[in-house]
């Protein structure tokens, strides 16, 4: 993942800030402790549900957590089911059809397919793939914010 050294800093960042240690931040947030551990090293990168719990704990976009912006924007909408967002990305953007969307994005057929029926949520390496590809936030994306 690309952003995955600035997330371990930003969050690292956020939780020396809050006088917290990745323990207790994970049982704040509802995560085994050794997730944020892997977080802070390296070692993997969160899933969109646990990325937008970090980002919603210390209140400021998911874009800054990743360290994809320096802004800390505060007010954020609960996420929708990703497959209704998605079809709200393809409107909003005025694609003619799923089909044209995921193919100008290069997005996988069998996965994107998933992604519109519900059964799947994308990887952040996707849905960072779809806010660049749209030229828009992480948040956007998710439908955290107008």
């Amino acid at each position: 993942m690309i952003y995955l050294s600035k997330f371990s800093e930003r969050l690292k960042e956020l939780i020396y800030e809050e006088d917290l240690n990745p323990q207790r931040f994970a049982q704040k947030i509802g995560v085994r402790p050794t997730a944020i551990t892997r977080y802070i090293n390296c070692e993997r990168c969160p899933s969109i549900e646990t990325l937008v719990k970090i980002a919603d704990y210390f209140n400021c976009s998911t874009d800054y957590v990743l360290g994809i912006t320096e802004n800390t924007n505060s007010s954020f909408k609960v996420c929708p089911p990703f497959s209704k967002q998605l079809l709200y990305l393809i409107g909003f953007y005025k694609y003619p059809s799923p089909k044209s969307f995921r193919k100008d994005l290069n997005l996988s057929k069998s996965r994107f397919n998933e992604w519109l029926k519900g059964a799947r949520v994308p990887s952040l390496d996707n849905i960072i793939k779809i806010s660049e590809g749209l030229e828009c936030s992480v948040d956007f994306v998710l439908g955290r914010e107008n």
